[in-house]
């Protein structure tokens, strides 16, 4: 699996970053040819200085084929309170904070892909 992990944090200089590390995927198989064994990510960073909140947004491509992968199970929008996609799916909008910010998260929850019974 390859990891490029570009960071940027500067407002526009995000979207500046992201269109850089498209261009460095190359396909070199079409997508329906492609079992996509390789990717390629890219993680950018939002602040809201005011606020003192921060989003990271995260795209994943196939490195072979340039296939963009879409993020499953998430609202499409934008919250600081829980992640959430581009309205297309292609972005994950994750709210992070420092970890010296330390906070007792209000609830877990697991689950589990169904499992077809057994005969």
């Amino acid at each position: 699996m390859a990891a490029d992990l570009p960071v940027d944090d500067s407002g526009d200089g995000a979207r500046a970053a992201r269109e850089a590390w498209r261009a460095t995927i190359t396909p070199t198989i079409a997508p329906a040819d492609c079992t996509h064994p390789e990717h390629s990510v890219f993680c950018g960073m939002a602040a809201m200085l005011d606020s003192g909140k921060w989003m990271a947004e995260i795209e994943i491509r196939c490195a072979r084929c340039g296939e963009a992968f879409r993020f499953v199970g998430l609202p499409a929008g934008l919250s600081f309170e829980q992640p959430s996609t581009s309205i297309d799916g292609l972005q994950l909008l994750a709210p992070v904070e420092p970890e010296g910010e330390r906070r007792l998260m209000a609830g877990a929850r697991y689950v589990l892909p169904q499992i077809p019974p057994r005969h």
